[in-house]
């Protein structure tokens, strides 16, 4: 992203958190507001890269037809998460972003039958639920 883009969406989001912030809401220091809005760039590069790296569309289709395929076919082996791992390695995914993936996919409702596989002991406890985190007001 040049410089002037990533300057622009700090200047956006900083003026984002000065609104919420003034409504009651506390979503950043003074310090992180002046360094958003005043293009500092380590404040920018921390505040845009917080979710981790992007999602590309082709990882959520090729993470979705992979669980289309356990839901279609239930008789496959698929124990837990931990059978599921070596199909999404090998399109590139890491397990960050598998469960960035599947958290996004669950909460469109998909795949429920291969969702309630993975909630077992051949899952490691941060890949079993996969839900969406609560919102707060």
């Amino acid at each position: 992203m040049d410089s002037y883009t990533k300057q622009g969406f700090g200047v956006i989001l900083g003026e984002i958190y000065r609104l919420q912030n003034h409504l009651g809401v506390p979503s950043a220091d003074p310090i992180v507001l002046y360094g958003l809005t005043n293009g500092v760039e380590s404040v920018i590069d921390t505040a845009l890269h917080k979710s981790g790296p992007l999602i590309s569309s082709e990882a959520v289709t090729q993470v979705a037809a992979l669980l289309a395929d356990y839901d279609k076919s239930p008789e496959q082996e698929l124990a837990g998460y931990l059978d599921l791992e070596p199909k999404l390695q090998a399109l590139g995914i890491d397990r960050a972003a598998a469960i960035r993936i599947l958290t996004f996919v669950k909460g469109l409702g998909l795949y429920e039958k291969t969702f309630a596989r993975l909630n077992s002991e051949n899952s490691p406890s941060e890949c079993r639920l996969f839900e969406l985190p609560e919102v707060s007001d």
